[in-house]
C-alpha cells in the first residue's frame, strides 16, 4: 500500500496552521481517498471540503489518480522540489 496525506493550511497569513485532513492510498490498482478523524479540527479553523471530495463521509475510489490531486503535486523538476519534501519530512522517493 502507498499513502499520500492531504494537508490543508488555514487562510490566515498570521497563523498558517496546517492540518492533515485526509489520506489517499493506492491499493490493488485503485486509488482511495477518505477524510480522517482529525477533520473536525480543521473545520474549526474554516475548512469545508477538498475540491472534488465534497462528502466528508464518503470513500472515493478510482482506477486513475484523481485529477484534483494530481494537479496539486509538486513537479519533480522544480528547483525547490527537494526542499518541499524535506519540509514535510519526506525522502526523495516519496
Amino acid at each position: 500500500m502507498e499513502k499520500l496525506l492531504l494537508i490543508w493550511s488555514t487562510p490566515r497569513a498570521e497563523s498558517r496552521l496546517r492540518y492533515v485532513i485526509g489520506e489517499l492510498t493506492y491499493v490493488e490498482n485503485e486509488y482511495i481517498f477518505k477524510y480522517n478523524s482529525k477533520l473536525s479540527e480543521a473545520e474549526d479553523e474554516g475548512f469545508t471540503f477538498y475540491p472534488g471530495f465534497p462528502d466528508r463521509n464518503k470513500e472515493y475510489r478510482s482506477r486513475n489518480l484523481f485529477i484534483n490531486v494530481s494537479t496539486r503535486l509538486p513537479n519533480k523538476d522544480r528547483p525547490d522540489y527537494k526542499e518541499i519534501l524535506e519540509r514535510y519530512g519526506l525522502d526523495v522517493n516519496a
